[in-house]
């Protein structure tokens, strides 16, 4: 979740949108911020190296525009560490396949999943909001089983505090997950919560910190962003804002225009012809609001069956207002009802598959008579024996 990819504390210029959001970093800023000073790498850096680099996180769908270097690797998509290492090894092993909310490798099954708290402050309240997190995951009904690990070494995946750096033109990054599920079928090692002062965790509530766990443990067991073609969806929608394409427009049309009289002068924006302005707005969504998906196809995004499509910059389409996955949140603090079929397509169990595919469409419209969405999901979740 960036204050949800992260989840994000995030505005859109402070006179035009103020919203709080949850999430892996959730979305945290409107462009690319320049490196925190407490990021930055302190040994050599060839450039030659950084620009190769470049090009693997472009060819697994990730915008190489919004990259962030830190100090073991890169940030990319406001809360997703890609290390070095991960680059290095296997490039392929971290592309997206099922692009709604999946990575390429799910996590091995049958399996249980030790987790583990590293807070040397010892607050009770962050201990009750990871513990309510275990609890969410636990009542998905997937075939995994996580529970609690004392021994840090022994977990498989670790919530840890790490200063991920204060307020930014567009927020405040709250939380951030490590890596993605490997080729080998473990979880992304590593969840972190941001430790600096401005991301004011402690005065933040249980539910709202356990949100931002789930959104992160979301991301270590293989979801991608529900809005991953257009995040200024949920930055509209977190906010209390409508989320069709003229509003969606109408907002663009004024970050952008205030960026470049900013750069040029006031009444530069004014003077660009109308086709220009056009694809201004589309490159500025495009640079920032847009994780790509078509760099080939190892990384080339798909639609998991049963849930909402992407929503897509200029168009009406919505998706699941609920999902705790999108890259900003609003006031929902739990996996919703799409959140789970998502899961279940990607974890679930022969019988849990045919039902959801006898149950709704592709687009996650209900198909079975009678039934509403709440239903299929808990008859699926009974068919998890």
């Amino acid at each position: 979740m960036k204050t949800k990819t992260f989840y994000y504390v995030a505005s859109l210029s402070a006179a035009l949108l103020i919203t709080v959001v949850t999430g892996c970093k959730k979305n945290d800023s409107l462009a690319t911020d320049s490196v925190k000073k407490n990021e930055i790498y302190k040994g050599e850096v060839s450039m030659d190296d950084v620009f190769s680099d470049l090009k693997k996180i472009k060819s697994l769908g990730f915008d190489p525009l919004s990259v962030e270097i830190i100090t073991d690797g890169y940030r990319v998509e406001g809360d997703i560490r890609l290390t070095k290492k991960n680059l290095d090894e296997s490039v392929a092993a971290l592309s997206k396949q099922q692009g709604q909310y999946s990575t390429k490798y799910p996590l091995t099954l049958e399996r249980t999943i030790k987790v583990a708290l590293d807070d040397k402050s010892n607050t009770v309240k962050f201990k009750t909001a990871f513990d309510a997190s275990i609890l969410a995951l636990n009542n998905l009904k997937l075939p995994l089983k996580f529970v609690t690990e004392t021994d840090i070494a022994k977990a498989d995946i670790v919530t840890l505090f790490k200063d991920l750096g204060g307020k930014r033109a567009t927020g405040v990054t709250l939380g951030q997950d490590g890596e993605f599920v490997d080729a080998k079928g473990n979880p992304g090692k590593e969840i972190y919560l941001n430790s600096n002062k401005d991301a004011e965790l402690n005065n933040k509530t249980t539910d709202y910190l356990t949100s931002i766990m789930i959104h992160e443990f979301g991301h270590a067991i293989g979801l991608r962003h529900t809005d991953y073609k257009n995040k200024f969806y949920s930055a509209l929608s977190s906010g209390g804002i409508a989320t069709d394409a003229a509003t969606q427009d109408q907002y663009v049309t004024l970050l952008v225009k205030k960026l470049i009289d900013g750069k040029y002068g006031i009444g530069a924006w004014d003077v660009k012809s109308n086709a220009d302005k056009k694809t201004l707005k589309e490159t500025y969504i495009k640079n920032n609001y847009t994780e790509r998906d078509d760099a080939g196809s190892n990384s080339k995004a798909g639609h998991i069956y049963g849930t909402p499509l992407s929503p897509v910059y200029g168009s009406n389409i919505t998706t699941d207002p609920l999902s705790v996955m999108l890259a900003f949140a609003g006031t929902n603090f739990k996996f919703s009802l799409f959140d789970n079929i998502a899961l279940f397509g990607l974890y679930g169990n022969p019988a849990q598959t045919i039902l959801i595919r006898n149950s709704l469409d592709e687009n996650g419209n209900v198909t079975a008579a009678g039934k509403t969405l709440q239903q299929i999901v808990d008859e699926a979740k009974a068919l998890k024996f």
